[in-house]
């Protein structure tokens, strides 16, 4: 059985296609179009999915959270056995960030590969601690929200993921943490373009126009904006750097390089 709760159970939030579930559906939502989008429940629960689903609680015969804990825990452990290589690395790549990273640390992440990915693999502790612009597929989204992350909980670590392509969209607010001297991490996913759209129209035998980037050096330009600037190549560097960004007066590029980043 699988509880959805005010999810629009888009393409956007799996990019692999919407799954289909073996077992019984149930969607709960606020929106009656929604309940029935895309997939249809075998029980549909119109109403405020908070109070829905603290009621579902106040129902159940001793819950066993350890026991509940374990069967998510084992389910998702299947669900990722055997992951392409490319998502493999970006495993290998989140986890090294959430080594680095506090358990109540904040990552705003952009539309890129590796934020995909994470929205499914990212190991949260707490809650609004990962962000993404899901639905809109805002480009550049990740380096403001983590500016205004910071300004609003500046006593919490905070990390910036995002890809080459979006980086260039909002760059110019890398001299706004400048400005604040804000210890800001700034990890950038390089694979030299827009790869999803690339990959897909490679996938459907498209020619890849407008995907593939010239793109400038960033450290000399992270740099010239007064930003610390360095490469990290294994997931020791990675977590290394973060913890050095965390401590440092302003903000600092972390470039993460898809043909490099060792596994």
């Amino acid at each position: 059985m699988v509880v959805v709760a005010g999810s629009e159970l888009a393409e956007t939030d799996f990019w692999s296609g919407v799954p289909k579930f073996g077992g019984t559906l149930i969607r709960i939502d606020i929106d009656p179009a929604a309940l029935t989008r895309d997939s249809s429940p075998d029980v549909a629960l119109l109403g405020d999915a908070g109070s829905i689903l603290c009621d579902l609680v106040d129902r159940l015969a001793t819950p066993n959270p350890a026991r509940q804990h374990g069967a998510v825990r084992t389910a998702r452990d299947a669900a990722t056995a055997d992951l392409p290589p490319l998502r493999q690395r970006h495993r290998e790549v989140l986890a090294a960030i959430r080594a680095g990273l506090p358990a109540d640390g904040i990552v705003m992440s952009d539309m890129t590969q590796i934020a995909y990915a994470g929205n499914s693999l990212w190991p949260t502790d707490q809650p609004r601690t990962w962000h993404h612009p899901h639905g809109y597929g805002t480009l550049g989204f990740a380096l403001p929200a983590s500016i205004g992350a910071k300004l609003a909980m500046p006593d919490r670590d905070t990390v910036c993921l995002i890809g080459d392509g979006g980086l260039m969209f909002t760059v110019q607010d890398l001299m706004t943490a400048v400005e604040l001297d804000m210890p800001l991490a700034v990890v950038m996913w390089n694979n030299d373009g827009y790869g999803q759209i690339r990959d897909g129209m490679i996938q459907r035998g498209i020619p890849e126009i407008g995907v593939t980037l010239k793109n400038p050096d960033h450290h000399m330009l992270a740099k010239a904006m007064g930003c610390h600037s360095l490469r990290a190549d294994d997931p020791a560097m990675l977590a290394a750097a973060l913890k050095d960004a965390f401590t440092r007066r302003g903000p600092t590029l972390i470039e993460v390089r898809q043909d490099r980043f060792a596994v």
